[in-house]
């Protein structure tokens, strides 16, 4: 950046760069506003539900991030969330209301393992996780729902891998 001198002597930047500065600074508000307003939308704004009624605390509903599934050759990864109508124990013996998962699903085998697990206390996964579980891509339990959502993991499985 230049200065120039005034008729007067005096140092000032030219008008140029000053109109350039205010556009860089009105574009970088611009970007701030849209940060803001996008973290401002519904958690659920991204999320692909496939039963129940999505937001609802007292329904149990399922859902996946349909945006960011990561494409590893036949495997992909994934994210999940999963809310219960009430407290209920899994597999693993944790009682929870609502659990995201990270699932890692193998398409050439057609199966699908959990990789991660988050359990929260509250529905619709508000406060800290009271436990997380860690697994690796293959060691991780079978990808399975109870009940009415029996039949989710395989159409999950269909949907990732085609």
């Amino acid at each position: 950046m230049s200065w120039c001198r005034t008729s007067n002597g005096a140092r000032q930047l030219p008008s140029v760069e000053v109109t350039t500065v205010v556009h860089e600074v009105q574009r970088g508000l611009w970007i701030v506003w849209l940060a803001a307003f996008s973290w401002a939308t519904p958690a659920n704004a991204d999320w692909f539900t496939l039963s129940g009624k999505t937001g609802s605390p007292d329904t149990d509903y399922v859902e996946v991030d349909p945006a960011n599934i990561q494409n590893a050759g036949d495997r992909r990864i994934l994210q999940m969330r999963v809310n219960r109508s009430r407290a209920v124990i899994d597999a693993d013996s944790f009682p929870y209301r609502s659990m995201t998962a990270q699932v890692s699903i193998d398409c050439a085998s057609r199966s699908a393992r959990i990789i991660e697990k988050a359990y929260f206390a509250e529905p619709n996964f508000v406060g800290p996780p009271l436990h997380r579980r860690f697994y690796g891509p293959s060691t991780g339990p079978s990808l399975q729902f109870d009940g009415a959502e029996s039949g989710h993991a395989a159409r999950l499985i269909k949907a990732a891998c085609g």
